[in-house]
């Protein structure tokens, strides 16, 4: 339902005219829907056979899911500025540096954590709540 409600809101959204149709109530809601279309896609995904393989892909990426967020910020923070993302007419780049950043944090992720117990941000955040060095090296 959200798929099919998607197309018209889309529509919508482009034949609005007037500025950043991102940023309108009809994106606005676009967005919301189309969001609520990936959510049950990638749900309904995981009863699938490729389960297996998005666990692999997605995982190591919820386990150091802070240490992920900073270090996407730094680089979109830095590319931003490079780039100029805030004159930008397009989205395709963005969108083709964040699929390509999530690929690359993932195997960086799955790499660390076959070493380590935490990520680098997460092992500061544990130590610090728990008042005490969290173990560093894995078990």
């Amino acid at each position: 339902m959200a798929t099919t409600a998607s197309v018209p809101l889309l529509w919508a959204q482009l034949a609005e005219g007037s500025g950043d149709p991102r940023f309108s109530v009809v994106g606005g809601i676009a967005g919301i829907v189309m969001a609520v279309a990936y959510t049950t896609g990638l749900a309904l995904l995981w009863r699938t056979p490729l389960r297996s393989a998005l666990a692999a892909f997605a995982e190591p990426l919820g386990r150091m899911a802070l240490t992920n967020y900073v270090v996407a910020a730094v680089v979109f923070a830095v590319l931003g500025a490079a780039v100029d993302f805030v004159s930008a007419t397009a989205v395709w780049p963005v969108v083709l540096i964040g699929a390509v950043l999530i690929v690359l944090q993932s195997i960086g992720s799955a790499a660390w954590l076959r070493r380590f117990a935490y990520g680098p941000v997460e092992w500061l955040w544990r130590t610090a709540t728990w008042l005490r060095p969290a173990p560093w090296r894995r078990r």
